[in-house]
């Protein structure tokens, strides 16, 4: 039995976010639990992923977190 993962996703309601809960539901990424954090103009919203319909929680009143995994991707211009 693989492992699975708590998961939280910051900026799950944009372009970056959406793609890469899109990537996990197709490769099967392996979660347990799954919070999906934003601002607080897109919290309350619920997002379907994969089977799972998730509310996005605001990233400002995120808890502590005790494991982190970081995959991420930053944007801007140089």
């Amino acid at each position: 039995m693989p492992k699975l993962y708590n998961v939280a996703v910051v900026g799950a309601t944009g372009l970056v976010g959406h793609e890469f809960l899109k990537i996990a539901v197709q490769r099967n990424f392996p979660v347990k639990g799954l919070r999906l954090l934003a601002s607080n103009r897109s919290a309350g919203r619920r997002l379907t992923v994969g089977e799972r319909e998730v509310e996005v929680e605001e990233y400002l009143k995120m808890k502590k977190i005790k494991e982190v995994v970081n995959l991420g991707v930053e944007s801007g211009t140089q």
